[in-house]
């Protein structure tokens, strides 16, 4: 990278959970930028392209990926007749 034009070449990803899901922010310097994210209860990856205008401007972005509440059985336990 010493003789590069892209020497001082950034980026970043950060990751925050909380309780509705977790959220990725990404922030970058570089002409484009390009992230894909899966999670268990999707069916394909998701992919996410970032560009910026140059002069060494910085881009960012994110994504959320909310939980999916698990829906649970509920069963009827019936009283003997008595």
């Amino acid at each position: 990278m010493k003789h590069s034009n892209s020497a001082g070449a950034i980026g970043i990803l950060g990751v925050k959970k909380t309780r509705q899901g977790v959220m990725l922010y990404y922030g970058h310097n570089t002409d484009s930028f390009a992230m894909a994210s899966m999670h268990s209860d999707e069916d394909a990856p998701w992919c996410t392209m970032s560009r910026n205008n140059g002069n060494g401007q910085i881009a960012q972005g994110g994504r959320m990926m909310r939980y999916q509440r698990k829906k649970t059985k509920t069963t009827s336990v019936r009283q003997p007749f008595v």
